[in-house]
Parts: structure tokens; sequence; C-alpha cells
């Protein structure tokens, strides 16, 4: 199904720049939403924030990780992970990682935690929705 919204394809650049990092990060699942049972270790896009910024509309979106596991052994696997994924985001086009910090949410376990890297993706249009007459390949 073709992307019907600027949204979409943010998104879909965004899990294309993520997938790329299976080599690095093996073991790891990458979902384009957030799951409905964090499984670790894994990364999600979460909803992203949209605000205008003349003359480009931005999406932050949340690029959530999930690990769990003793503490000094995690704290090495999201350092190892954040560096990563940061470089990798920062790296692709119209994307400019600006924070990551530690996230405070019970995912199902005391040694469960997550991290959230946000990434602003520049949208270079004034609407979200595409033109009826728009197709990916005509991007490409």
């Amino acid at each position: 199904m073709p992307a019907t919204s600027a949204i979409e394809l943010a998104r879909t650049r965004l899990l294309s720049t993520l997938a790329g990092l299976q080599s690095t990060l093996p073991p790891w699942r990458f979902h384009r939403y957030p799951p409905t049972e964090v499984v670790s270790p894994c990364v999600w896009i979460d909803y992203p924030t949209i605000t205008h910024e003349s003359p480009w509309v931005v999406a932050s979106f949340p690029i959530v990780i999930g690990l769990d596991g003793a503490d000094h052994a995690q704290a090495a696997a999201f350092d190892f992970a954040v560096a990563h994924i940061w470089d990798a985001l920062n790296s692709t086009e119209d994307c400019t990682v600006s924070l990551a910090a530690p996230w405070a949410r019970d995912i199902g376990g005391p040694s469960s935690r997550l991290y959230v890297i946000t990434v602003a993706v520049d949208i270079s249009a004034d609407t979200l929705c595409l033109n009826p007459l728009y197709t990916e390949s005509a991007t490409a």
C-alpha cells in the first residue's frame, strides 16, 4: 500500500535507517509502531510531535529503546545502542537528533528500562497529506 502522508514517509525512512543496524544490533527487534508487548531488546518508533518551523513542517519522533538486564550490563548495552542509533539517525537526510534520555516507564519488570532518542525530521511541505498524484517512485 503506498504511503498516504508525509508522516508515514518519514516513519518509513526512520525504520529503514534502524533496520540498517540489524548487523550491529543483531538480536534486536525493530518496530514501525509501539509494540503491543515489549520484548527486550527492542526499538520502536513512537508517536511524533508535529510543529511548524517556517518554512518546514517538522515531525519529532521518539525512538524508544527497550532493554532488560542487570544494571551494569544494561548500562553498557544502552551506551552501545544509543551511540549507534544516534549516529545512524543523525546521518539520515533531513533528520536531526536532538535528545537522548532515560524514560521512566514500567514495561513489566524491575530490571526493564527504556531510553528515548528524539529525532526531528524536516518535511518540506506545508501539508501533511500527499497529493493524490503522488507516488513513491516519483521521489526516488
